[in-house]
């Protein structure tokens, strides 16, 4: 293992660039999950308003005007918002990568 003193600009953020990836991969299957669970959700109720005699457009509007339709919505949403920022994290971090790596390819040519 390596003296973490050792590690160079260059290490400390592709390590963290690593990380954020973990993070991202957390996130995503997270953000999956419950998109799968929203779309069943939202098909079985619609599904339930139609077989009750309710037209395809009335479950939909229904189904929209439930109390619980809302927080659902609101949650899937949130996921999404976290993978988003996630990945607008990484991009940072690569800018990062890219400007440091420069920044000693010139030090080197100084050199």
């Amino acid at each position: 293992m390596t003296d973490p003193s050792d590690k160079t600009e260059l290490h400390q953020i592709v390590e963290e660039l690593e990380d954020l990836w973990v993070d991202w991969a957390k996130a995503s299957e997270k953000a999956i999950w419950q998109e799968a669970d929203y779309k069943a959700y939202c098909a079985l109720m619609k599904q339930a308003m139609m077989d009750a005699g309710s037209s395809a457009v009335k479950a939909e509007n229904d189904l929209h005007a439930k109390k619980d339709w809302p927080s659902k919505y609101r949650k899937l949403q949130f996921e999404r918002l976290e993978v988003q920022k996630i990945l607008k994290r990484m991009e940072i971090k690569r800018m990062e990568f890219e400007a440091e790596r420069t920044n000693q390819a010139n030090l080197r040519q100084i050199q």
